[in-house]
């Protein structure tokens, strides 16, 4: 009995290292990335680059980062960068959108 316990959980613990490996290697973060950049546009067509300068410089850049991590084939940060650059871009619209009166 003792032996088909070991066996059972060996095999488990197999399957859970498996699944976290496939985890690991998840696909590209393609709509993430797309969602950074409309939100980006959509901040430079709100006056960003006018009235919130620093944040949309920050979503740059962490867009820049994805897009390396992208490449490198770290899906993992890529996809970490990609929402956090669409976070910034999205406070840079907000502040632009506030501070020129146009909230939509």
């Amino acid at each position: 009995a003792m032996v088909l316990i070991k066996r059972f959980l060996k095999s488990v613990t197999s399957v859970l290292v498996c699944m976290a490996f496939l985890w690991g290697c998840a696909s590209a973060p393609v709509q993430e990335m797309s969602d950074a950049r409309q939100t980006l546009r959509s901040a430079y067509d709100a006056g960003a680059s006018e009235y919130a300068a620093e944040s949309l410089t920050e979503a740059e850049v962490m867009l820049e980062k994805a897009t390396a991590a992208l490449e490198s084939g770290d899906y993992s940060m890529a996809r970490e960068y990609a929402v956090n650059a669409r976070e910034r871009a999205a406070a840079a619209r907000d502040i632009a959108l506030h501070r020129t009166g146009n909230r939509n």
